[in-house]
């Protein structure tokens, strides 16, 4: 199976919708309009007229640029470090180093300036002007770690795990002596599971004596992802030494979990929470290790405690919410997602209000419900347009929904969500040589990404007769992601395909055991009964219907398995 798809959802005139979309961006640009004003530069505030009219044609590309060039006219500094940080935010490479040029003549002290111009070549894959920008920075600098916190909170999210390696592995060869620019160096190659050089990183940070507990935590995640777990927990040398913060040790919690050892980090969390009992962070992040070792109802009292804190009052919100809509309660679910109105859990709980809203009053309620949110906070409208693609496209409005994912591409070209998104949407269009088209446009950009190589090759095992690609790219992105139930599942489906009934079940019921998905119960039913295991089979399948009588996928696997009969016996 492909997954899910990350995105979402839109309605009412255009007009109205772009202009809920382009709002958050209209106020960063009207907020320097009194800089400009004071500044009397008349081809400055021809550029800030240019800008705002560009956002409202919904053209974001065209409206940075002019948002820049307003800052080059000599609208003063806060104007251009405003229009450099927005560039960069909505991943415009070009402009952001434009907008930091502009920024780096007017500031005293312009090394932010330069780093985020360093920043935008690497996430563009400039290698070399970026390790120029990056040597002569840290060449200057006497505090090195405030370019590096930098650079790591504006890279290692949204940069390419290659340009960021490519980048800091040269810098590492010419600052040996530099611990941050090493630990960034260690990042990219742990990223790449490129572990011996991640250890010559390591190694390196020791003889320095600076293998300090941000060091040791990314040791332990290598030795995680490789799957030598011993050495990870038991090796003294990456033990956290007694200054480890408590985002730190949380941070350990969560690696061990991540090892499978729910039951240590639920410990530690514990632990952690006695000596923190009104720690907003520790409780999260037990309640959600109570929730990940099967623990519900301990999971919900640590919640309602964390609601009751006050602190962290969107993240509980989010998952008591998602208890309400487990057991039906729709209409507590939805005001609890109602309330998500900050932190990075705002688009994923819009979402899902937005989707049960649909479901009890139609596709028009659930946009109203987005527009009305956009309204009251302007800041996620870009984000929540993906919401509105998502809920046209469950709704069949296939065009409005590429139409969107369209917009929101040309403000973050390099999103792959939204990019296997849209690809998601031309299948189900019955498009199928543009969204394998697409499908192979974010493999050729996201060679590394499991989710890109699993959503290919499933589409081609499903659509195609080119089972030989198709698995080659499911394996891949199995190796990456072993324990992924949606690719554990594509493997099965392609072995299907290729006739081998039994190591098809076998992935298939892994697959079931982890994610009792309707997609999952599809295959799998469909598998027995081509096995000769038809009551067995109409089992699952109508066991599957019960919970998801609205799947296509299963509704459509039953029918044809019912039409075509009981499979030939040998």
């Amino acid at each position: 199976m492909i997954g899910e798809v990350a995105g979402n959802c839109r309605i009412g005139s255009s007009i109205s919708t772009m202009h809920t979309i382009n709002r958050f961006l209209i106020t960063l640009i009207l907020g320097i309009s009194s800089t400009l004003a004071a500044a009397s530069d008349i081809d400055a505030l021809r550029q800030l007229a240019g800008a705002e009219d560009a956002m409202r044609r919904g053209d974001y590309a065209a409206a940075v640029d002019s948002y820049v060039s307003a800052a080059e006219a000599g609208a003063g500094m806060e104007s251009a470090r405003q229009a450099t940080i927005t560039a960069f935010e909505f991943g415009f490479d070009e402009q952001t180093v434009r907008a930091a040029a502009a920024w780096r003549k007017s500031a005293k002290w312009p090394d932010d300036a330069d780093t985020y111009a360093a920043m935008a070549l690497t996430r563009a894959g400039n290698v070399d002007p970026a390790i120029k920008r990056f040597t002569a920075l840290f060449g200057k600098t006497s505090d090195p770690d405030a370019i590096c916190d930098l650079a790591e909170e504006g890279l290692i999210r949204e940069t390419r795990a290659q340009h960021l390696d490519m980048v800091f592995s040269r810098l590492a060869k010419k600052f040996k002596s530099t611990p941050c620019v090493l630990r960034i160096a260690a990042t990219g190659a742990v990223a790449l599971e490129e572990y011996e050089r991640a250890d010559t990183y390591f190694a390196q940070l020791r003889n320095l004596k600076a293998f300090g507990n941000d060091a040791r935590l990314l040791a332990i995640a290598r030795y995680v992802r490789d799957e030598k777990t011993d050495q990870a927990f038991t090796d003294p040398l990456l033990r956290l030494d007694d200054e480890a913060t408590v985002k730190q040790q949380i941070e350990l919690a969560a690696l061990n979990a991540t090892a499978e050892d729910n039951q240590n980090a639920l410990n530690m969390l514990l632990q952690l929470q006695a000596e923190n009992p009104k720690d907003g962070d520790v409780l999260e992040a037990l309640a959600l290790a109570q929730l990940q070792a099967g623990e519900a109802e301990a999971s919900r009292a640590t919640l309602t405690q964390l609601l009751g804190s006050g602190k962290k009052t969107s993240s509980a919100l989010f998952y008591l919410a998602r208890f309400a809509e487990s057991e039906r309660r729709v209409d507590q679910a939805l005001r609890m997602y109602s309330q998500v109105d900050s932190g990075d859990l705002v688009v994923a709980a819009q979402q899902r209000a937005a989707a049960l809203i649909r479901q009890q009053d139609g596709l028009p309620a659930a946009l109203q419900h987005i527009d009305d949110f956009v309204e009251r906070h302007p800041r996620y409208g870009l984000s929540l347009s993906v919401s509105r693609a998502s809920l046209y496209a469950a709704g069949e409005y296939y065009d409005q929904a590429l139409s969107l994912y369209d917009d929101y591409l040309l403000v973050k070209p390099k999103a792959e969500f939204a990019m296997l998104a849209r690809a998601d949407v031309l299948l189900r269009s019955d498009n199928l040589d543009g969204a394998l088209d697409a499908f192979r446009g974010v493999v050729k950009s996201y060679p590394e990404s499991s989710s890109a190589l699993n959503a290919l090759g499933y589409t081609l095992a499903d659509r195609t007769k080119k089972y030989r690609e198709a698995e080659r790219l499911i394996d891949k992105a199995l190796d990456k992601d072993p324990e992924n139930a949606a690719i554990i599942d594509s493997k099965g489906w392609v072995l299907y395909k290729r006739g081998k009934l039994k190591q098809a079940r076998e992935y298939l019921e892994k697959a079931w055991e982890q994610y009792q998905d309707a997609e999952v119960a599809a295959h799998l039913g469909e598998v027995m009964w081509r096995m000769g295991e038809e009551d067995e089979a109409r089992k699952l399948l109508e066991e599957a219907y019960r919970r998801a009588p609205d799947d296509d996928v299963l509704r459509e696997t039953i029918r044809r398995l019912m039409e075509d009969g009981p499979a030939t016996r040998s």
